[in-house]
């Protein structure tokens, strides 16, 4: 089930961002702030009370950036970064961003993978100095056909089910 984070969330939430972006401060009064803003959308993904995987992004005007994706250890491989980045990008549509931005570390092939499936594409490179590792800028047009059809066809594949706004991938 995909929804906001919550208050309770915040110490899963701060593990997650810390052990996975250790360049990045995730701080409980940070967290809390950024749940308050309109246009920044912290959602989890959870089965049975329990945090498997968290999506930051927020809309900037007619764009849109993905902060993070990051999905726990013993639960990769089940579709849950595809379902937190399936339910994002219609959120993001929704909303009618032209522009869905993110940036990768370039040795991360899964995530790289999991972004072409949605039609993100690479736009430039260059090297992270806070972590001393290539970085990707990949992008995604909204309007694109392809991405439409890819987003389609990956959510067929995986039988996610959509009940009341929430998506559940039915692999959990």
């Amino acid at each position: 089930m995909i929804k906001r984070i919550e208050k309770k969330d915040f110490p899963k939430a701060k593990e997650l961002i810390e052990r996975n972006f250790p360049y990045t401060s995730a701080e409980k009064v940070k967290l809390k702030e950024r749940t308050k803003k309109k246009n920044v959308f912290l959602l989890k993904a959870e089965e049975k009370g329990e945090m498997k995987g968290m999506i930051d992004f927020e809309l900037r005007g007619e764009s849109a950036i993905i902060n993070g994706l990051v999905v726990r250890e013993g639960a990769r491989g089940k579709g849950i970064g595809t379902a937190l980045l399936g339910f994002a990008l219609k959120e993001i549509k929704k909303r009618k961003a032209k522009e869905v931005k993110l940036i990768v570390q370039e040795d991360n092939t899964t995530a790289k993978k999991l972004y072409k499936k949605f039609g993100f594409e690479k736009r430039k490179e260059f090297f992270g100095e806070k972590i001393k590792k290539e970085i990707e800028e990949m992008v995604l047009e909204t309007g694109k056909e392809k991405a439409k059809k890819e987003n389609y066809k990956e959510k067929t594949v995986l039988g996610i089910e959509e009940k009341n706004g929430e998506i559940t991938p039915k692999v959990f």
